[in-house]
């Protein structure tokens, strides 16, 4: 007799290792200041739904804006769960979406925008770790609450939920909007 095995949604070996290894280092980000200006090259070929090429995330352009960092992964099926939200999330003008494509291919990425349709602002893949490696990025997806001086204010791990958005997300959001430029 064969054991059924449980049905994980798509889920693959390799996005729940990354995943738990994610969960394992806890809500925290580990860096202490503000995160370095960096500048990363938008993703070729990506437009908005307004028929305008979308930028990549640079935190040099960003430094005085409130921005939402999701970090995540084509390949991951708690990052596409996140697609919807992230919708509603992108209609607040008042911030910034910004895409970190993490572990993945540009490529990969690129079509999956495509084809579920693209929430971000400003979206870059970081193959090297330039805004990843300072925040101990490790599992996918995280969203980073990032103040108007780079500093992270709030962590949320693994995917959002419209729990999570109303609050954890909304509230830092608030609070950094209401903070002094």
């Amino acid at each position: 007799m064969s054991e059924k095995k449980p049905d994980l949604n798509g889920t693959t070996r390799r996005s729940l290792m990354i995943g738990l290894a994610g969960l394992a280092t806890g809500c925290r980000s580990e860096l202490s200041g503000p995160l370095p200006e960096v500048t990363l090259a938008p993703m070729k070929g990506l437009m908005s739904n307004t028929g305008w090429a979308v930028g990549g995330v640079d935190f040099r352009k960003l430094t005085g804006q409130v921005v939402v960092l999701n970090i995540w992964a084509s390949w991951c099926p708690y990052c596409r769960s996140e697609k919807d939200i992230l919708r509603r999330l992108s209609a607040d003008r008042r911030f910034v979406l910004a895409g970190l494509v993490h572990q993945d291919s540009e490529d990969n990425a690129r079509g999956y925008l495509r084809q579920a349709g693209n929430p971000y602002s400003v979206v870059s893949v970081d193959a090297e770790g330039l805004i990843t490696k300072p925040l101990k990025q490790r599992g996918v997806p995280h969203t980073y609450v990032i103040g108007r001086d780079r500093k992270v204010l709030k962590v949320h791990p693994g995917a959002l939920s419209d729990e999570a958005v109303n609050s954890i997300i909304r509230p830092a959001i608030e609070k950094a909007l209401s903070a002094s430029a």
